[in-house]
Formats: C-alpha cells, sequence, structure tokens
C-alpha cells in the first residue's frame, strides 16, 4: 500500500516542486527585488526559470544560456521607494571573446489560487489556476545576447510565446504522469488544448486582472486555455515598462491535476454508467 501510494504522488509531488505551490511554504513576498533565502518562504517558481529560456529563444549563435533567479511578488505591489516588481537581465557585452555568456535575469511571479479551495472540501483545485509572470521579451533576451538589429515583431509579435510556454508545460505532465492514467485521459478525458495568446494588455491592470481563460467546447471534449499577454518592445515609450513580455503561466502541477481529475468529471464523474465504469476497470 505504501509502494501504491508513493508511486501514485509521484506525479503530484514533482510538479508541486515546479510551480512551488503556496500550501506546501508561503511566498516570501519580500519588499526587495530578490527574495532572501528564507526556510520559512517560497523564494520563486521553477518553473518559471524555464518559461523564461523559452521566452529568450535560441541563444547557440551568441553561445550564451540564461540562468533565472525568479522570485514571487504581487504583481500589482511595488516597494516602498516606488520601484516596480519588474524583470531585469545582464548583458553579453562585457564578456570575454572565447567565454560563454551567461545572462543572469530575474523574473517576478505569483501564483493565484482558486479562492474556495481554502475550505479544503476536495472539489476545487490545490495548484494554482494561473501562474502570472514577468519576463523579458525574446527581443530583449536576444539584444543584451549581442543582436543589436533584434525584431519586435518577428520574435515577439509573430506566434504565440506565451502558448509555446504553457504548451511545454502541458508536454511535460503528459510525460510525467503514469501510463494508466494517460490512457484513462486520452480514452474518457477532457483534453486540455493550448489556443493562441490573448491581447497585447499593454497595461499592467488589465493584464493583471484578466485572468486565464478556460472554455469548453459543445461536447465537453475539450477545454481551450488562452493566456492573456502583455509584450513591449525596447524602444517603448515608457522605458520602465519596456522589453518585457508577460504571460498567464499554465502550471504544470495544475496540469497534471486536470490530468488525473478535472479532465476527467465530464466523463468519468458522477455521470458515468454502472457499464462504462465496469468497462474500463476490466482494462
Amino acid at each position: 500500500m505504501k509502494n501504491d501510494t508513493e508511486e501514485l504522488l509521484k506525479p503530484f509531488l514533482a510538479m508541486m516542486d515546479q510551480e512551488v505551490t503556496y500550501s506546501m511554504k508561503p511566498a516570501c513576498y519580500n519588499n526587495d527585488l530578490v527574495n532572501p533565502e528564507d526556510a520559512k518562504c517560497a523564494h520563486g517558481s521553477q518553473w518559471t526559470k524555464t518559461a523564461q529560456k523559452i521566452m529568450g529563444g535560441d541563444l547557440t549563435w551568441a553561445d550564451a544560456d540564461i540562468v533565472t533567479d525568479d522570485n514571487f511578488h504581487r504583481v500589482y505591489t511595488m516597494p516602498p521607494w516606488g520601484d516596480v516588481h519588474l524583470a531585469r537581465t545582464t548583458s553579453c557585452d562585457d564578456k570575454a571573446d572565447d567565454a560563454k555568456c551567461t545572462l543572469e535575469t530575474v523574473s517576478v511571479t505569483e501564483n493565484f489560487y482558486n479562492r474556495l479551495d481554502q475550505f479544503d472540501t476536495g472539489k476545487y483545485p490545490i495548484a494554482a489556476n494561473e501562474m502570472k509572470a514577468k519576463l523579458l521579451s525574446r527581443q530583449a533576451i536576444q539584444t543584451v545576447a549581442g543582436n543589436k538589429t533584434a525584431d519586435f515583431h518577428e520574435l515577439d509579435e509573430e506566434g504565440n510565446r506565451c502558448a509555446d510556454i504553457n504548451q511545454a508545460s502541458l508536454d511535460l505532465a503528459l510525460s510525467t504522469v503514469s501510463q494508466k492514467a494517460l490512457d484513462k485521459y486520452n480514452k474518457l478525458g477532457k483534453k486540455l488544448v493550448i489556443g493562441d495568446d490573448l491581447g497585447p494588455y499593454n497595461a499592467g491592470p488589465l493584464w493583471i486582472w484578466f485572468f486565464m481563460q478556460y472554455k469548453d467546447n459543445k461536447d465537453k471534449t475539450e477545454t481551450l486555455l488562452q493566456s492573456p499577454m502583455m509584450r513591449t518592445p525596447i524602444d517603448y515609450w515608457a522605458k520602465e515598462a519596456a522589453g518585457f513580455h508577460y504571460c498567464k503561466l499554465l502550471s504544470p502541477f495544475r496540469a497534471v491535476e486536470w490530468i488525473y481529475i478535472d479532465g476527467l468529471f465530464d466523463r468519468d464523474g458522477l455521470t458515468l454508467t454502472a457499464d462504462e465504469a465496469f468497462e474500463w476497470d476490466l482494462q
């Protein structure tokens, strides 16, 4: 029984570590941009570090890499001295010609949870409904890596950068769950489908309070997930808001919960017939 429980919980625990869920440890939410290393509070999200790498794009041409320090903050707050919590990066300009460049970036994340989960009824998701992530744009990353002609339209406006990250989160979850869970999800689950990004919402309050969209199709076989985003070029008129690409991220923990639980409610919940349940148990 102990081994069965351990095996069942492995995907959940692994993805909780990616999200760094607040139910395990409260967020530091320190006034400074970079949170302290404190055993009593969570510094930042592991998944947002991966998100910044994906957002930054290919850097092999510059022999460069990204190392991100993510920090939990409420995205609508600022320290007393008035400098809002915003993403930062170093540059490759000063590196030696034969040295590999490491871009040291700082990102900001706020995990946003269903308010009714605090009642601990088991009905509502434990994982974050969305991760509000302040990231540097691909144009900004490519520019500091050495490409001084990096084009904002090509790098950040074409395609769907937040959707790319959310697809990677879903793919990670799908590769982490057990084969039995995956088979059941593929047969009976309402498939989570990553749609195009929404926006841009280039005003802070609009992006902050426009939540991740989960929309079912008519026959309840798919749920379309779309991320509200905010993006600005490096020459944006407001310099303090230039060079960003903000996303509402799908937590890998939320994706695992969806595969095991939420995605099964419509066709494997209380409405499942006895014959259907018996047929599934035989597999």
